[in-house]
């Protein structure tokens, strides 16, 4: 009986180990990268304009890889790792020197979620539930810390060491990354459904009554509000002291950062939903009309707009001389960022919510049903 009961123990113990190998998401800690795609709109989040030098001709399909689900609004990198939250509750890394997957957990209940890099440990924001806020160490696939803010429908911004994030009912709040500890916390009259951003020193979002907010980030101290009308779904841009934001009311503007004052307003007869981005010459952003619209971001006024034959799922990013989205056709597209030309469009498997990501050598793009799409980048030559 004993020698049967070693070898049962040895056999559960093997079984259990293999099994927390599978609940990891990395083999080896994450490099010391200077440039990571941490979180929503990467190193861009303020603009979602990358600047460089590189002229982008085209994308050439490199590798499908099919997913158990939908991917997340983000992806992450660092280094050659993936890191991709799907809508069925899971978290997958990828090699990308590889293709090949290296580990996965699952969120809590199987809720879907989003996530960001901080050091060298992942962010995990839960769309629904009570403790929805945690830190996960990659290479163990085990919680720091958690913290209850409720349903989080947004995506939150890293500015170490604090972490800022609206909320459906506590309103905005700033956790110590490396505690979890609330350091403060702003109720608000209505739900948000606006990520937060850093813009000039101060952390700007707005709510669904249509006001758009901006608060000290050290103490949450109110410095303005202004009512712009709408429900406001947007992060907030900002470029050169303005803030541009977008409405469901079909209104799009420009306010100044440090007073709030309404600078110039344009409006469509369709609903914002999405981020804009800002590049020298020009601010973008997307409505459901089915066009792209760039406007002059001194005077607002247009200076073309383009059909995208079909409806923007992501927002406007800006790549150098190249502008990225997808849409709910399916289609990934590549628009010159001067004249407003689509120079690609390639057909995907499936709605397009991801934001495209960059990588010194790949654009990595996902769709509904499961999908994920490696391009090699092409340039002009």
């Amino acid at each position: 009986m004993s020698a049967r009961f070693t070898k049962i123990s040895l056999i559960l113990g093997l079984f259990l180990s293999l099994s927390g190998c599978q609940h990891r998401l990395i083999k080896q800690p994450l490099p010391a990268v200077p440039l990571k795609w941490s979180q929503w709109g990467g190193h861009s989040r303020e603009n979602f304009y990358i600047p460089t030098q590189e002229k982008l001709s085209g994308l050439k399909l490199v590798k499908t890889i099919k997913l158990f689900s939908s991917p997340g609004k983000t992806l992450l990198i660092s280094g050659d790792v993936l890191f991709v939250p799907t809508l069925d509750g899971k978290l997958t890394t990828f090699s990308l020197r590889t293709f090949k997957k290296i580990g996965q957990v699952k969120l809590p209940q199987k809720l879907a979620g989003t996530a960001a890099l901080t050091h060298n440990d992942l962010i995990v924001a839960l769309r629904f539930g009570k403790k929805s806020l945690f830190l996960l160490n990659p290479l163990t696939g085990k919680k720091v810390w958690t913290t209850e803010l409720g349903s989080i429908q947004t995506e939150p911004l890293i500015s170490s060491p604090r972490i800022f994030v609206t909320t459906l009912y506590k309103g905005i709040v700033a956790i110590d990354d490396s505690t979890g500890k609330i350091l403060w916390e702003k109720h608000l009259p209505a739900q948000s459904h606006s990520s937060p951003n850093l813009i000039q020193n101060r952390l700007i979002f707005g709510d669904d009554r249509g006001n758009l907010r901006a608060v000290k980030p050290s103490t949450a101290d109110s410095l303005w509000t202004v009512s712009i009308g709408g429900i406001i779904r947007a992060m907030p841009v900002g470029n050169n002291g303005r803030v541009y934001i977008g409405t469901t009311a079909g209104n799009f503007f420009a306010v100044d950062a440090k007073t709030g004052r309404i600078l110039w307003k344009f409006s469509v007869q369709a609903r914002i939903f999405h981020e804009a981005a800002v590049a020298p010459g020009g601010v973008f952003f997307v409505a459901n009309d089915g066009f792209l619209y760039k406007l002059s971001p001194e005077t607002g006024r247009l200076l073309w707009k383009r059909s995208l034959n079909g409806v923007a799922g992501t927002p406007p990013l800006v790549y150098g001389n190249r502008i990225l989205l997808g849409t709910l056709e399916h289609l990934l597209l590549l628009i010159d960022r001067t004249s407003g030309k689509i120079t690609q469009e390639i057909k995907l498997k499936g709605r397009v919510h991801t934001l495209p990501i960059i990588t010194q050598k790949y654009v990595i793009a996902g769709s509904e049903k499961q999908w994920l799409y490696i391009f090699e980048k092409e340039h002009i030559r």
